[in-house]
């Protein structure tokens, strides 16, 4: 086994994670913003294990232009590394993606940047059940729902409940994800 100091692991670290860092002096006025969406699982690991394929199939991938109607960003404005970082968590918080990655891509040797906007969605499909036994009174409940309907980004949910006493209950939801967002 491989002894390393201690304190040639935490500079191999640092020098790791300074290149994965953005470089935050890139600025310039925006020419072009380009996104691109893909799918819950990455062809190399879907080609390994078929039921991955499976569940892309079923997936509705987030469709581009709803990363685009979260950009405020225009061509012709002057654009910062703190602005990517600020698209970027935004993005985040849609809860639409496993990753996102937005960056500054400086073009040529002018002052222009391109804005690069790269995500890859989570597994949106939600299914539940359970059951209960109370006071002699059994149940079982049943849920499935849509994170991401249609790649719009809108949640779809409903559920189902019956006890032993034959009461039934249901519940059906839907949420834009711009309506009071």
């Amino acid at each position: 086994m491989l002894h390393v100091p201690a304190m040639l692991w935490l500079a191999i670290l640092a020098a790791g994670a300074m290149a994965q860092q953005p470089e935050h002096n890139v600025s310039g006025r925006l020419r072009e913003v380009r996104i691109v969406t893909s799918d819950i699982f990455r062809p190399e690991a879907a080609d390994q294990r078929p039921v991955l394929h499976l569940l892309n199939g079923v997936h509705w991938e987030t469709r581009e232009s709803v990363v685009r109607r979260e950009v405020w960003l225009r061509p012709g404005q002057t654009v910062t590394a703190a602005h990517a970082a600020e698209l970027e968590r935004n993005l985040r918080r849609l809860g639409l993606f496993a990753e996102v990655e937005v960056r500054l891509v400086p073009v040529g040797e002018g002052e222009e940047v391109d804005l690069d906007i790269v995500t890859r969605d989570r597994l949106s499909i939600i299914f539940g059940a359970g059951a209960s036994s109370v006071g002699g009174v059994t149940g079982f409940r049943a849920a499935a729902g849509e994170s991401n309907v249609l790649g719009f980004g809108d949640r779809i949910s409903g559920s189902f409940a019956r006890d032993s006493e034959g009461d039934f209950l249901g519940a059906f939801s839907y949420r834009d994800l711009h309506v009071l967002y």
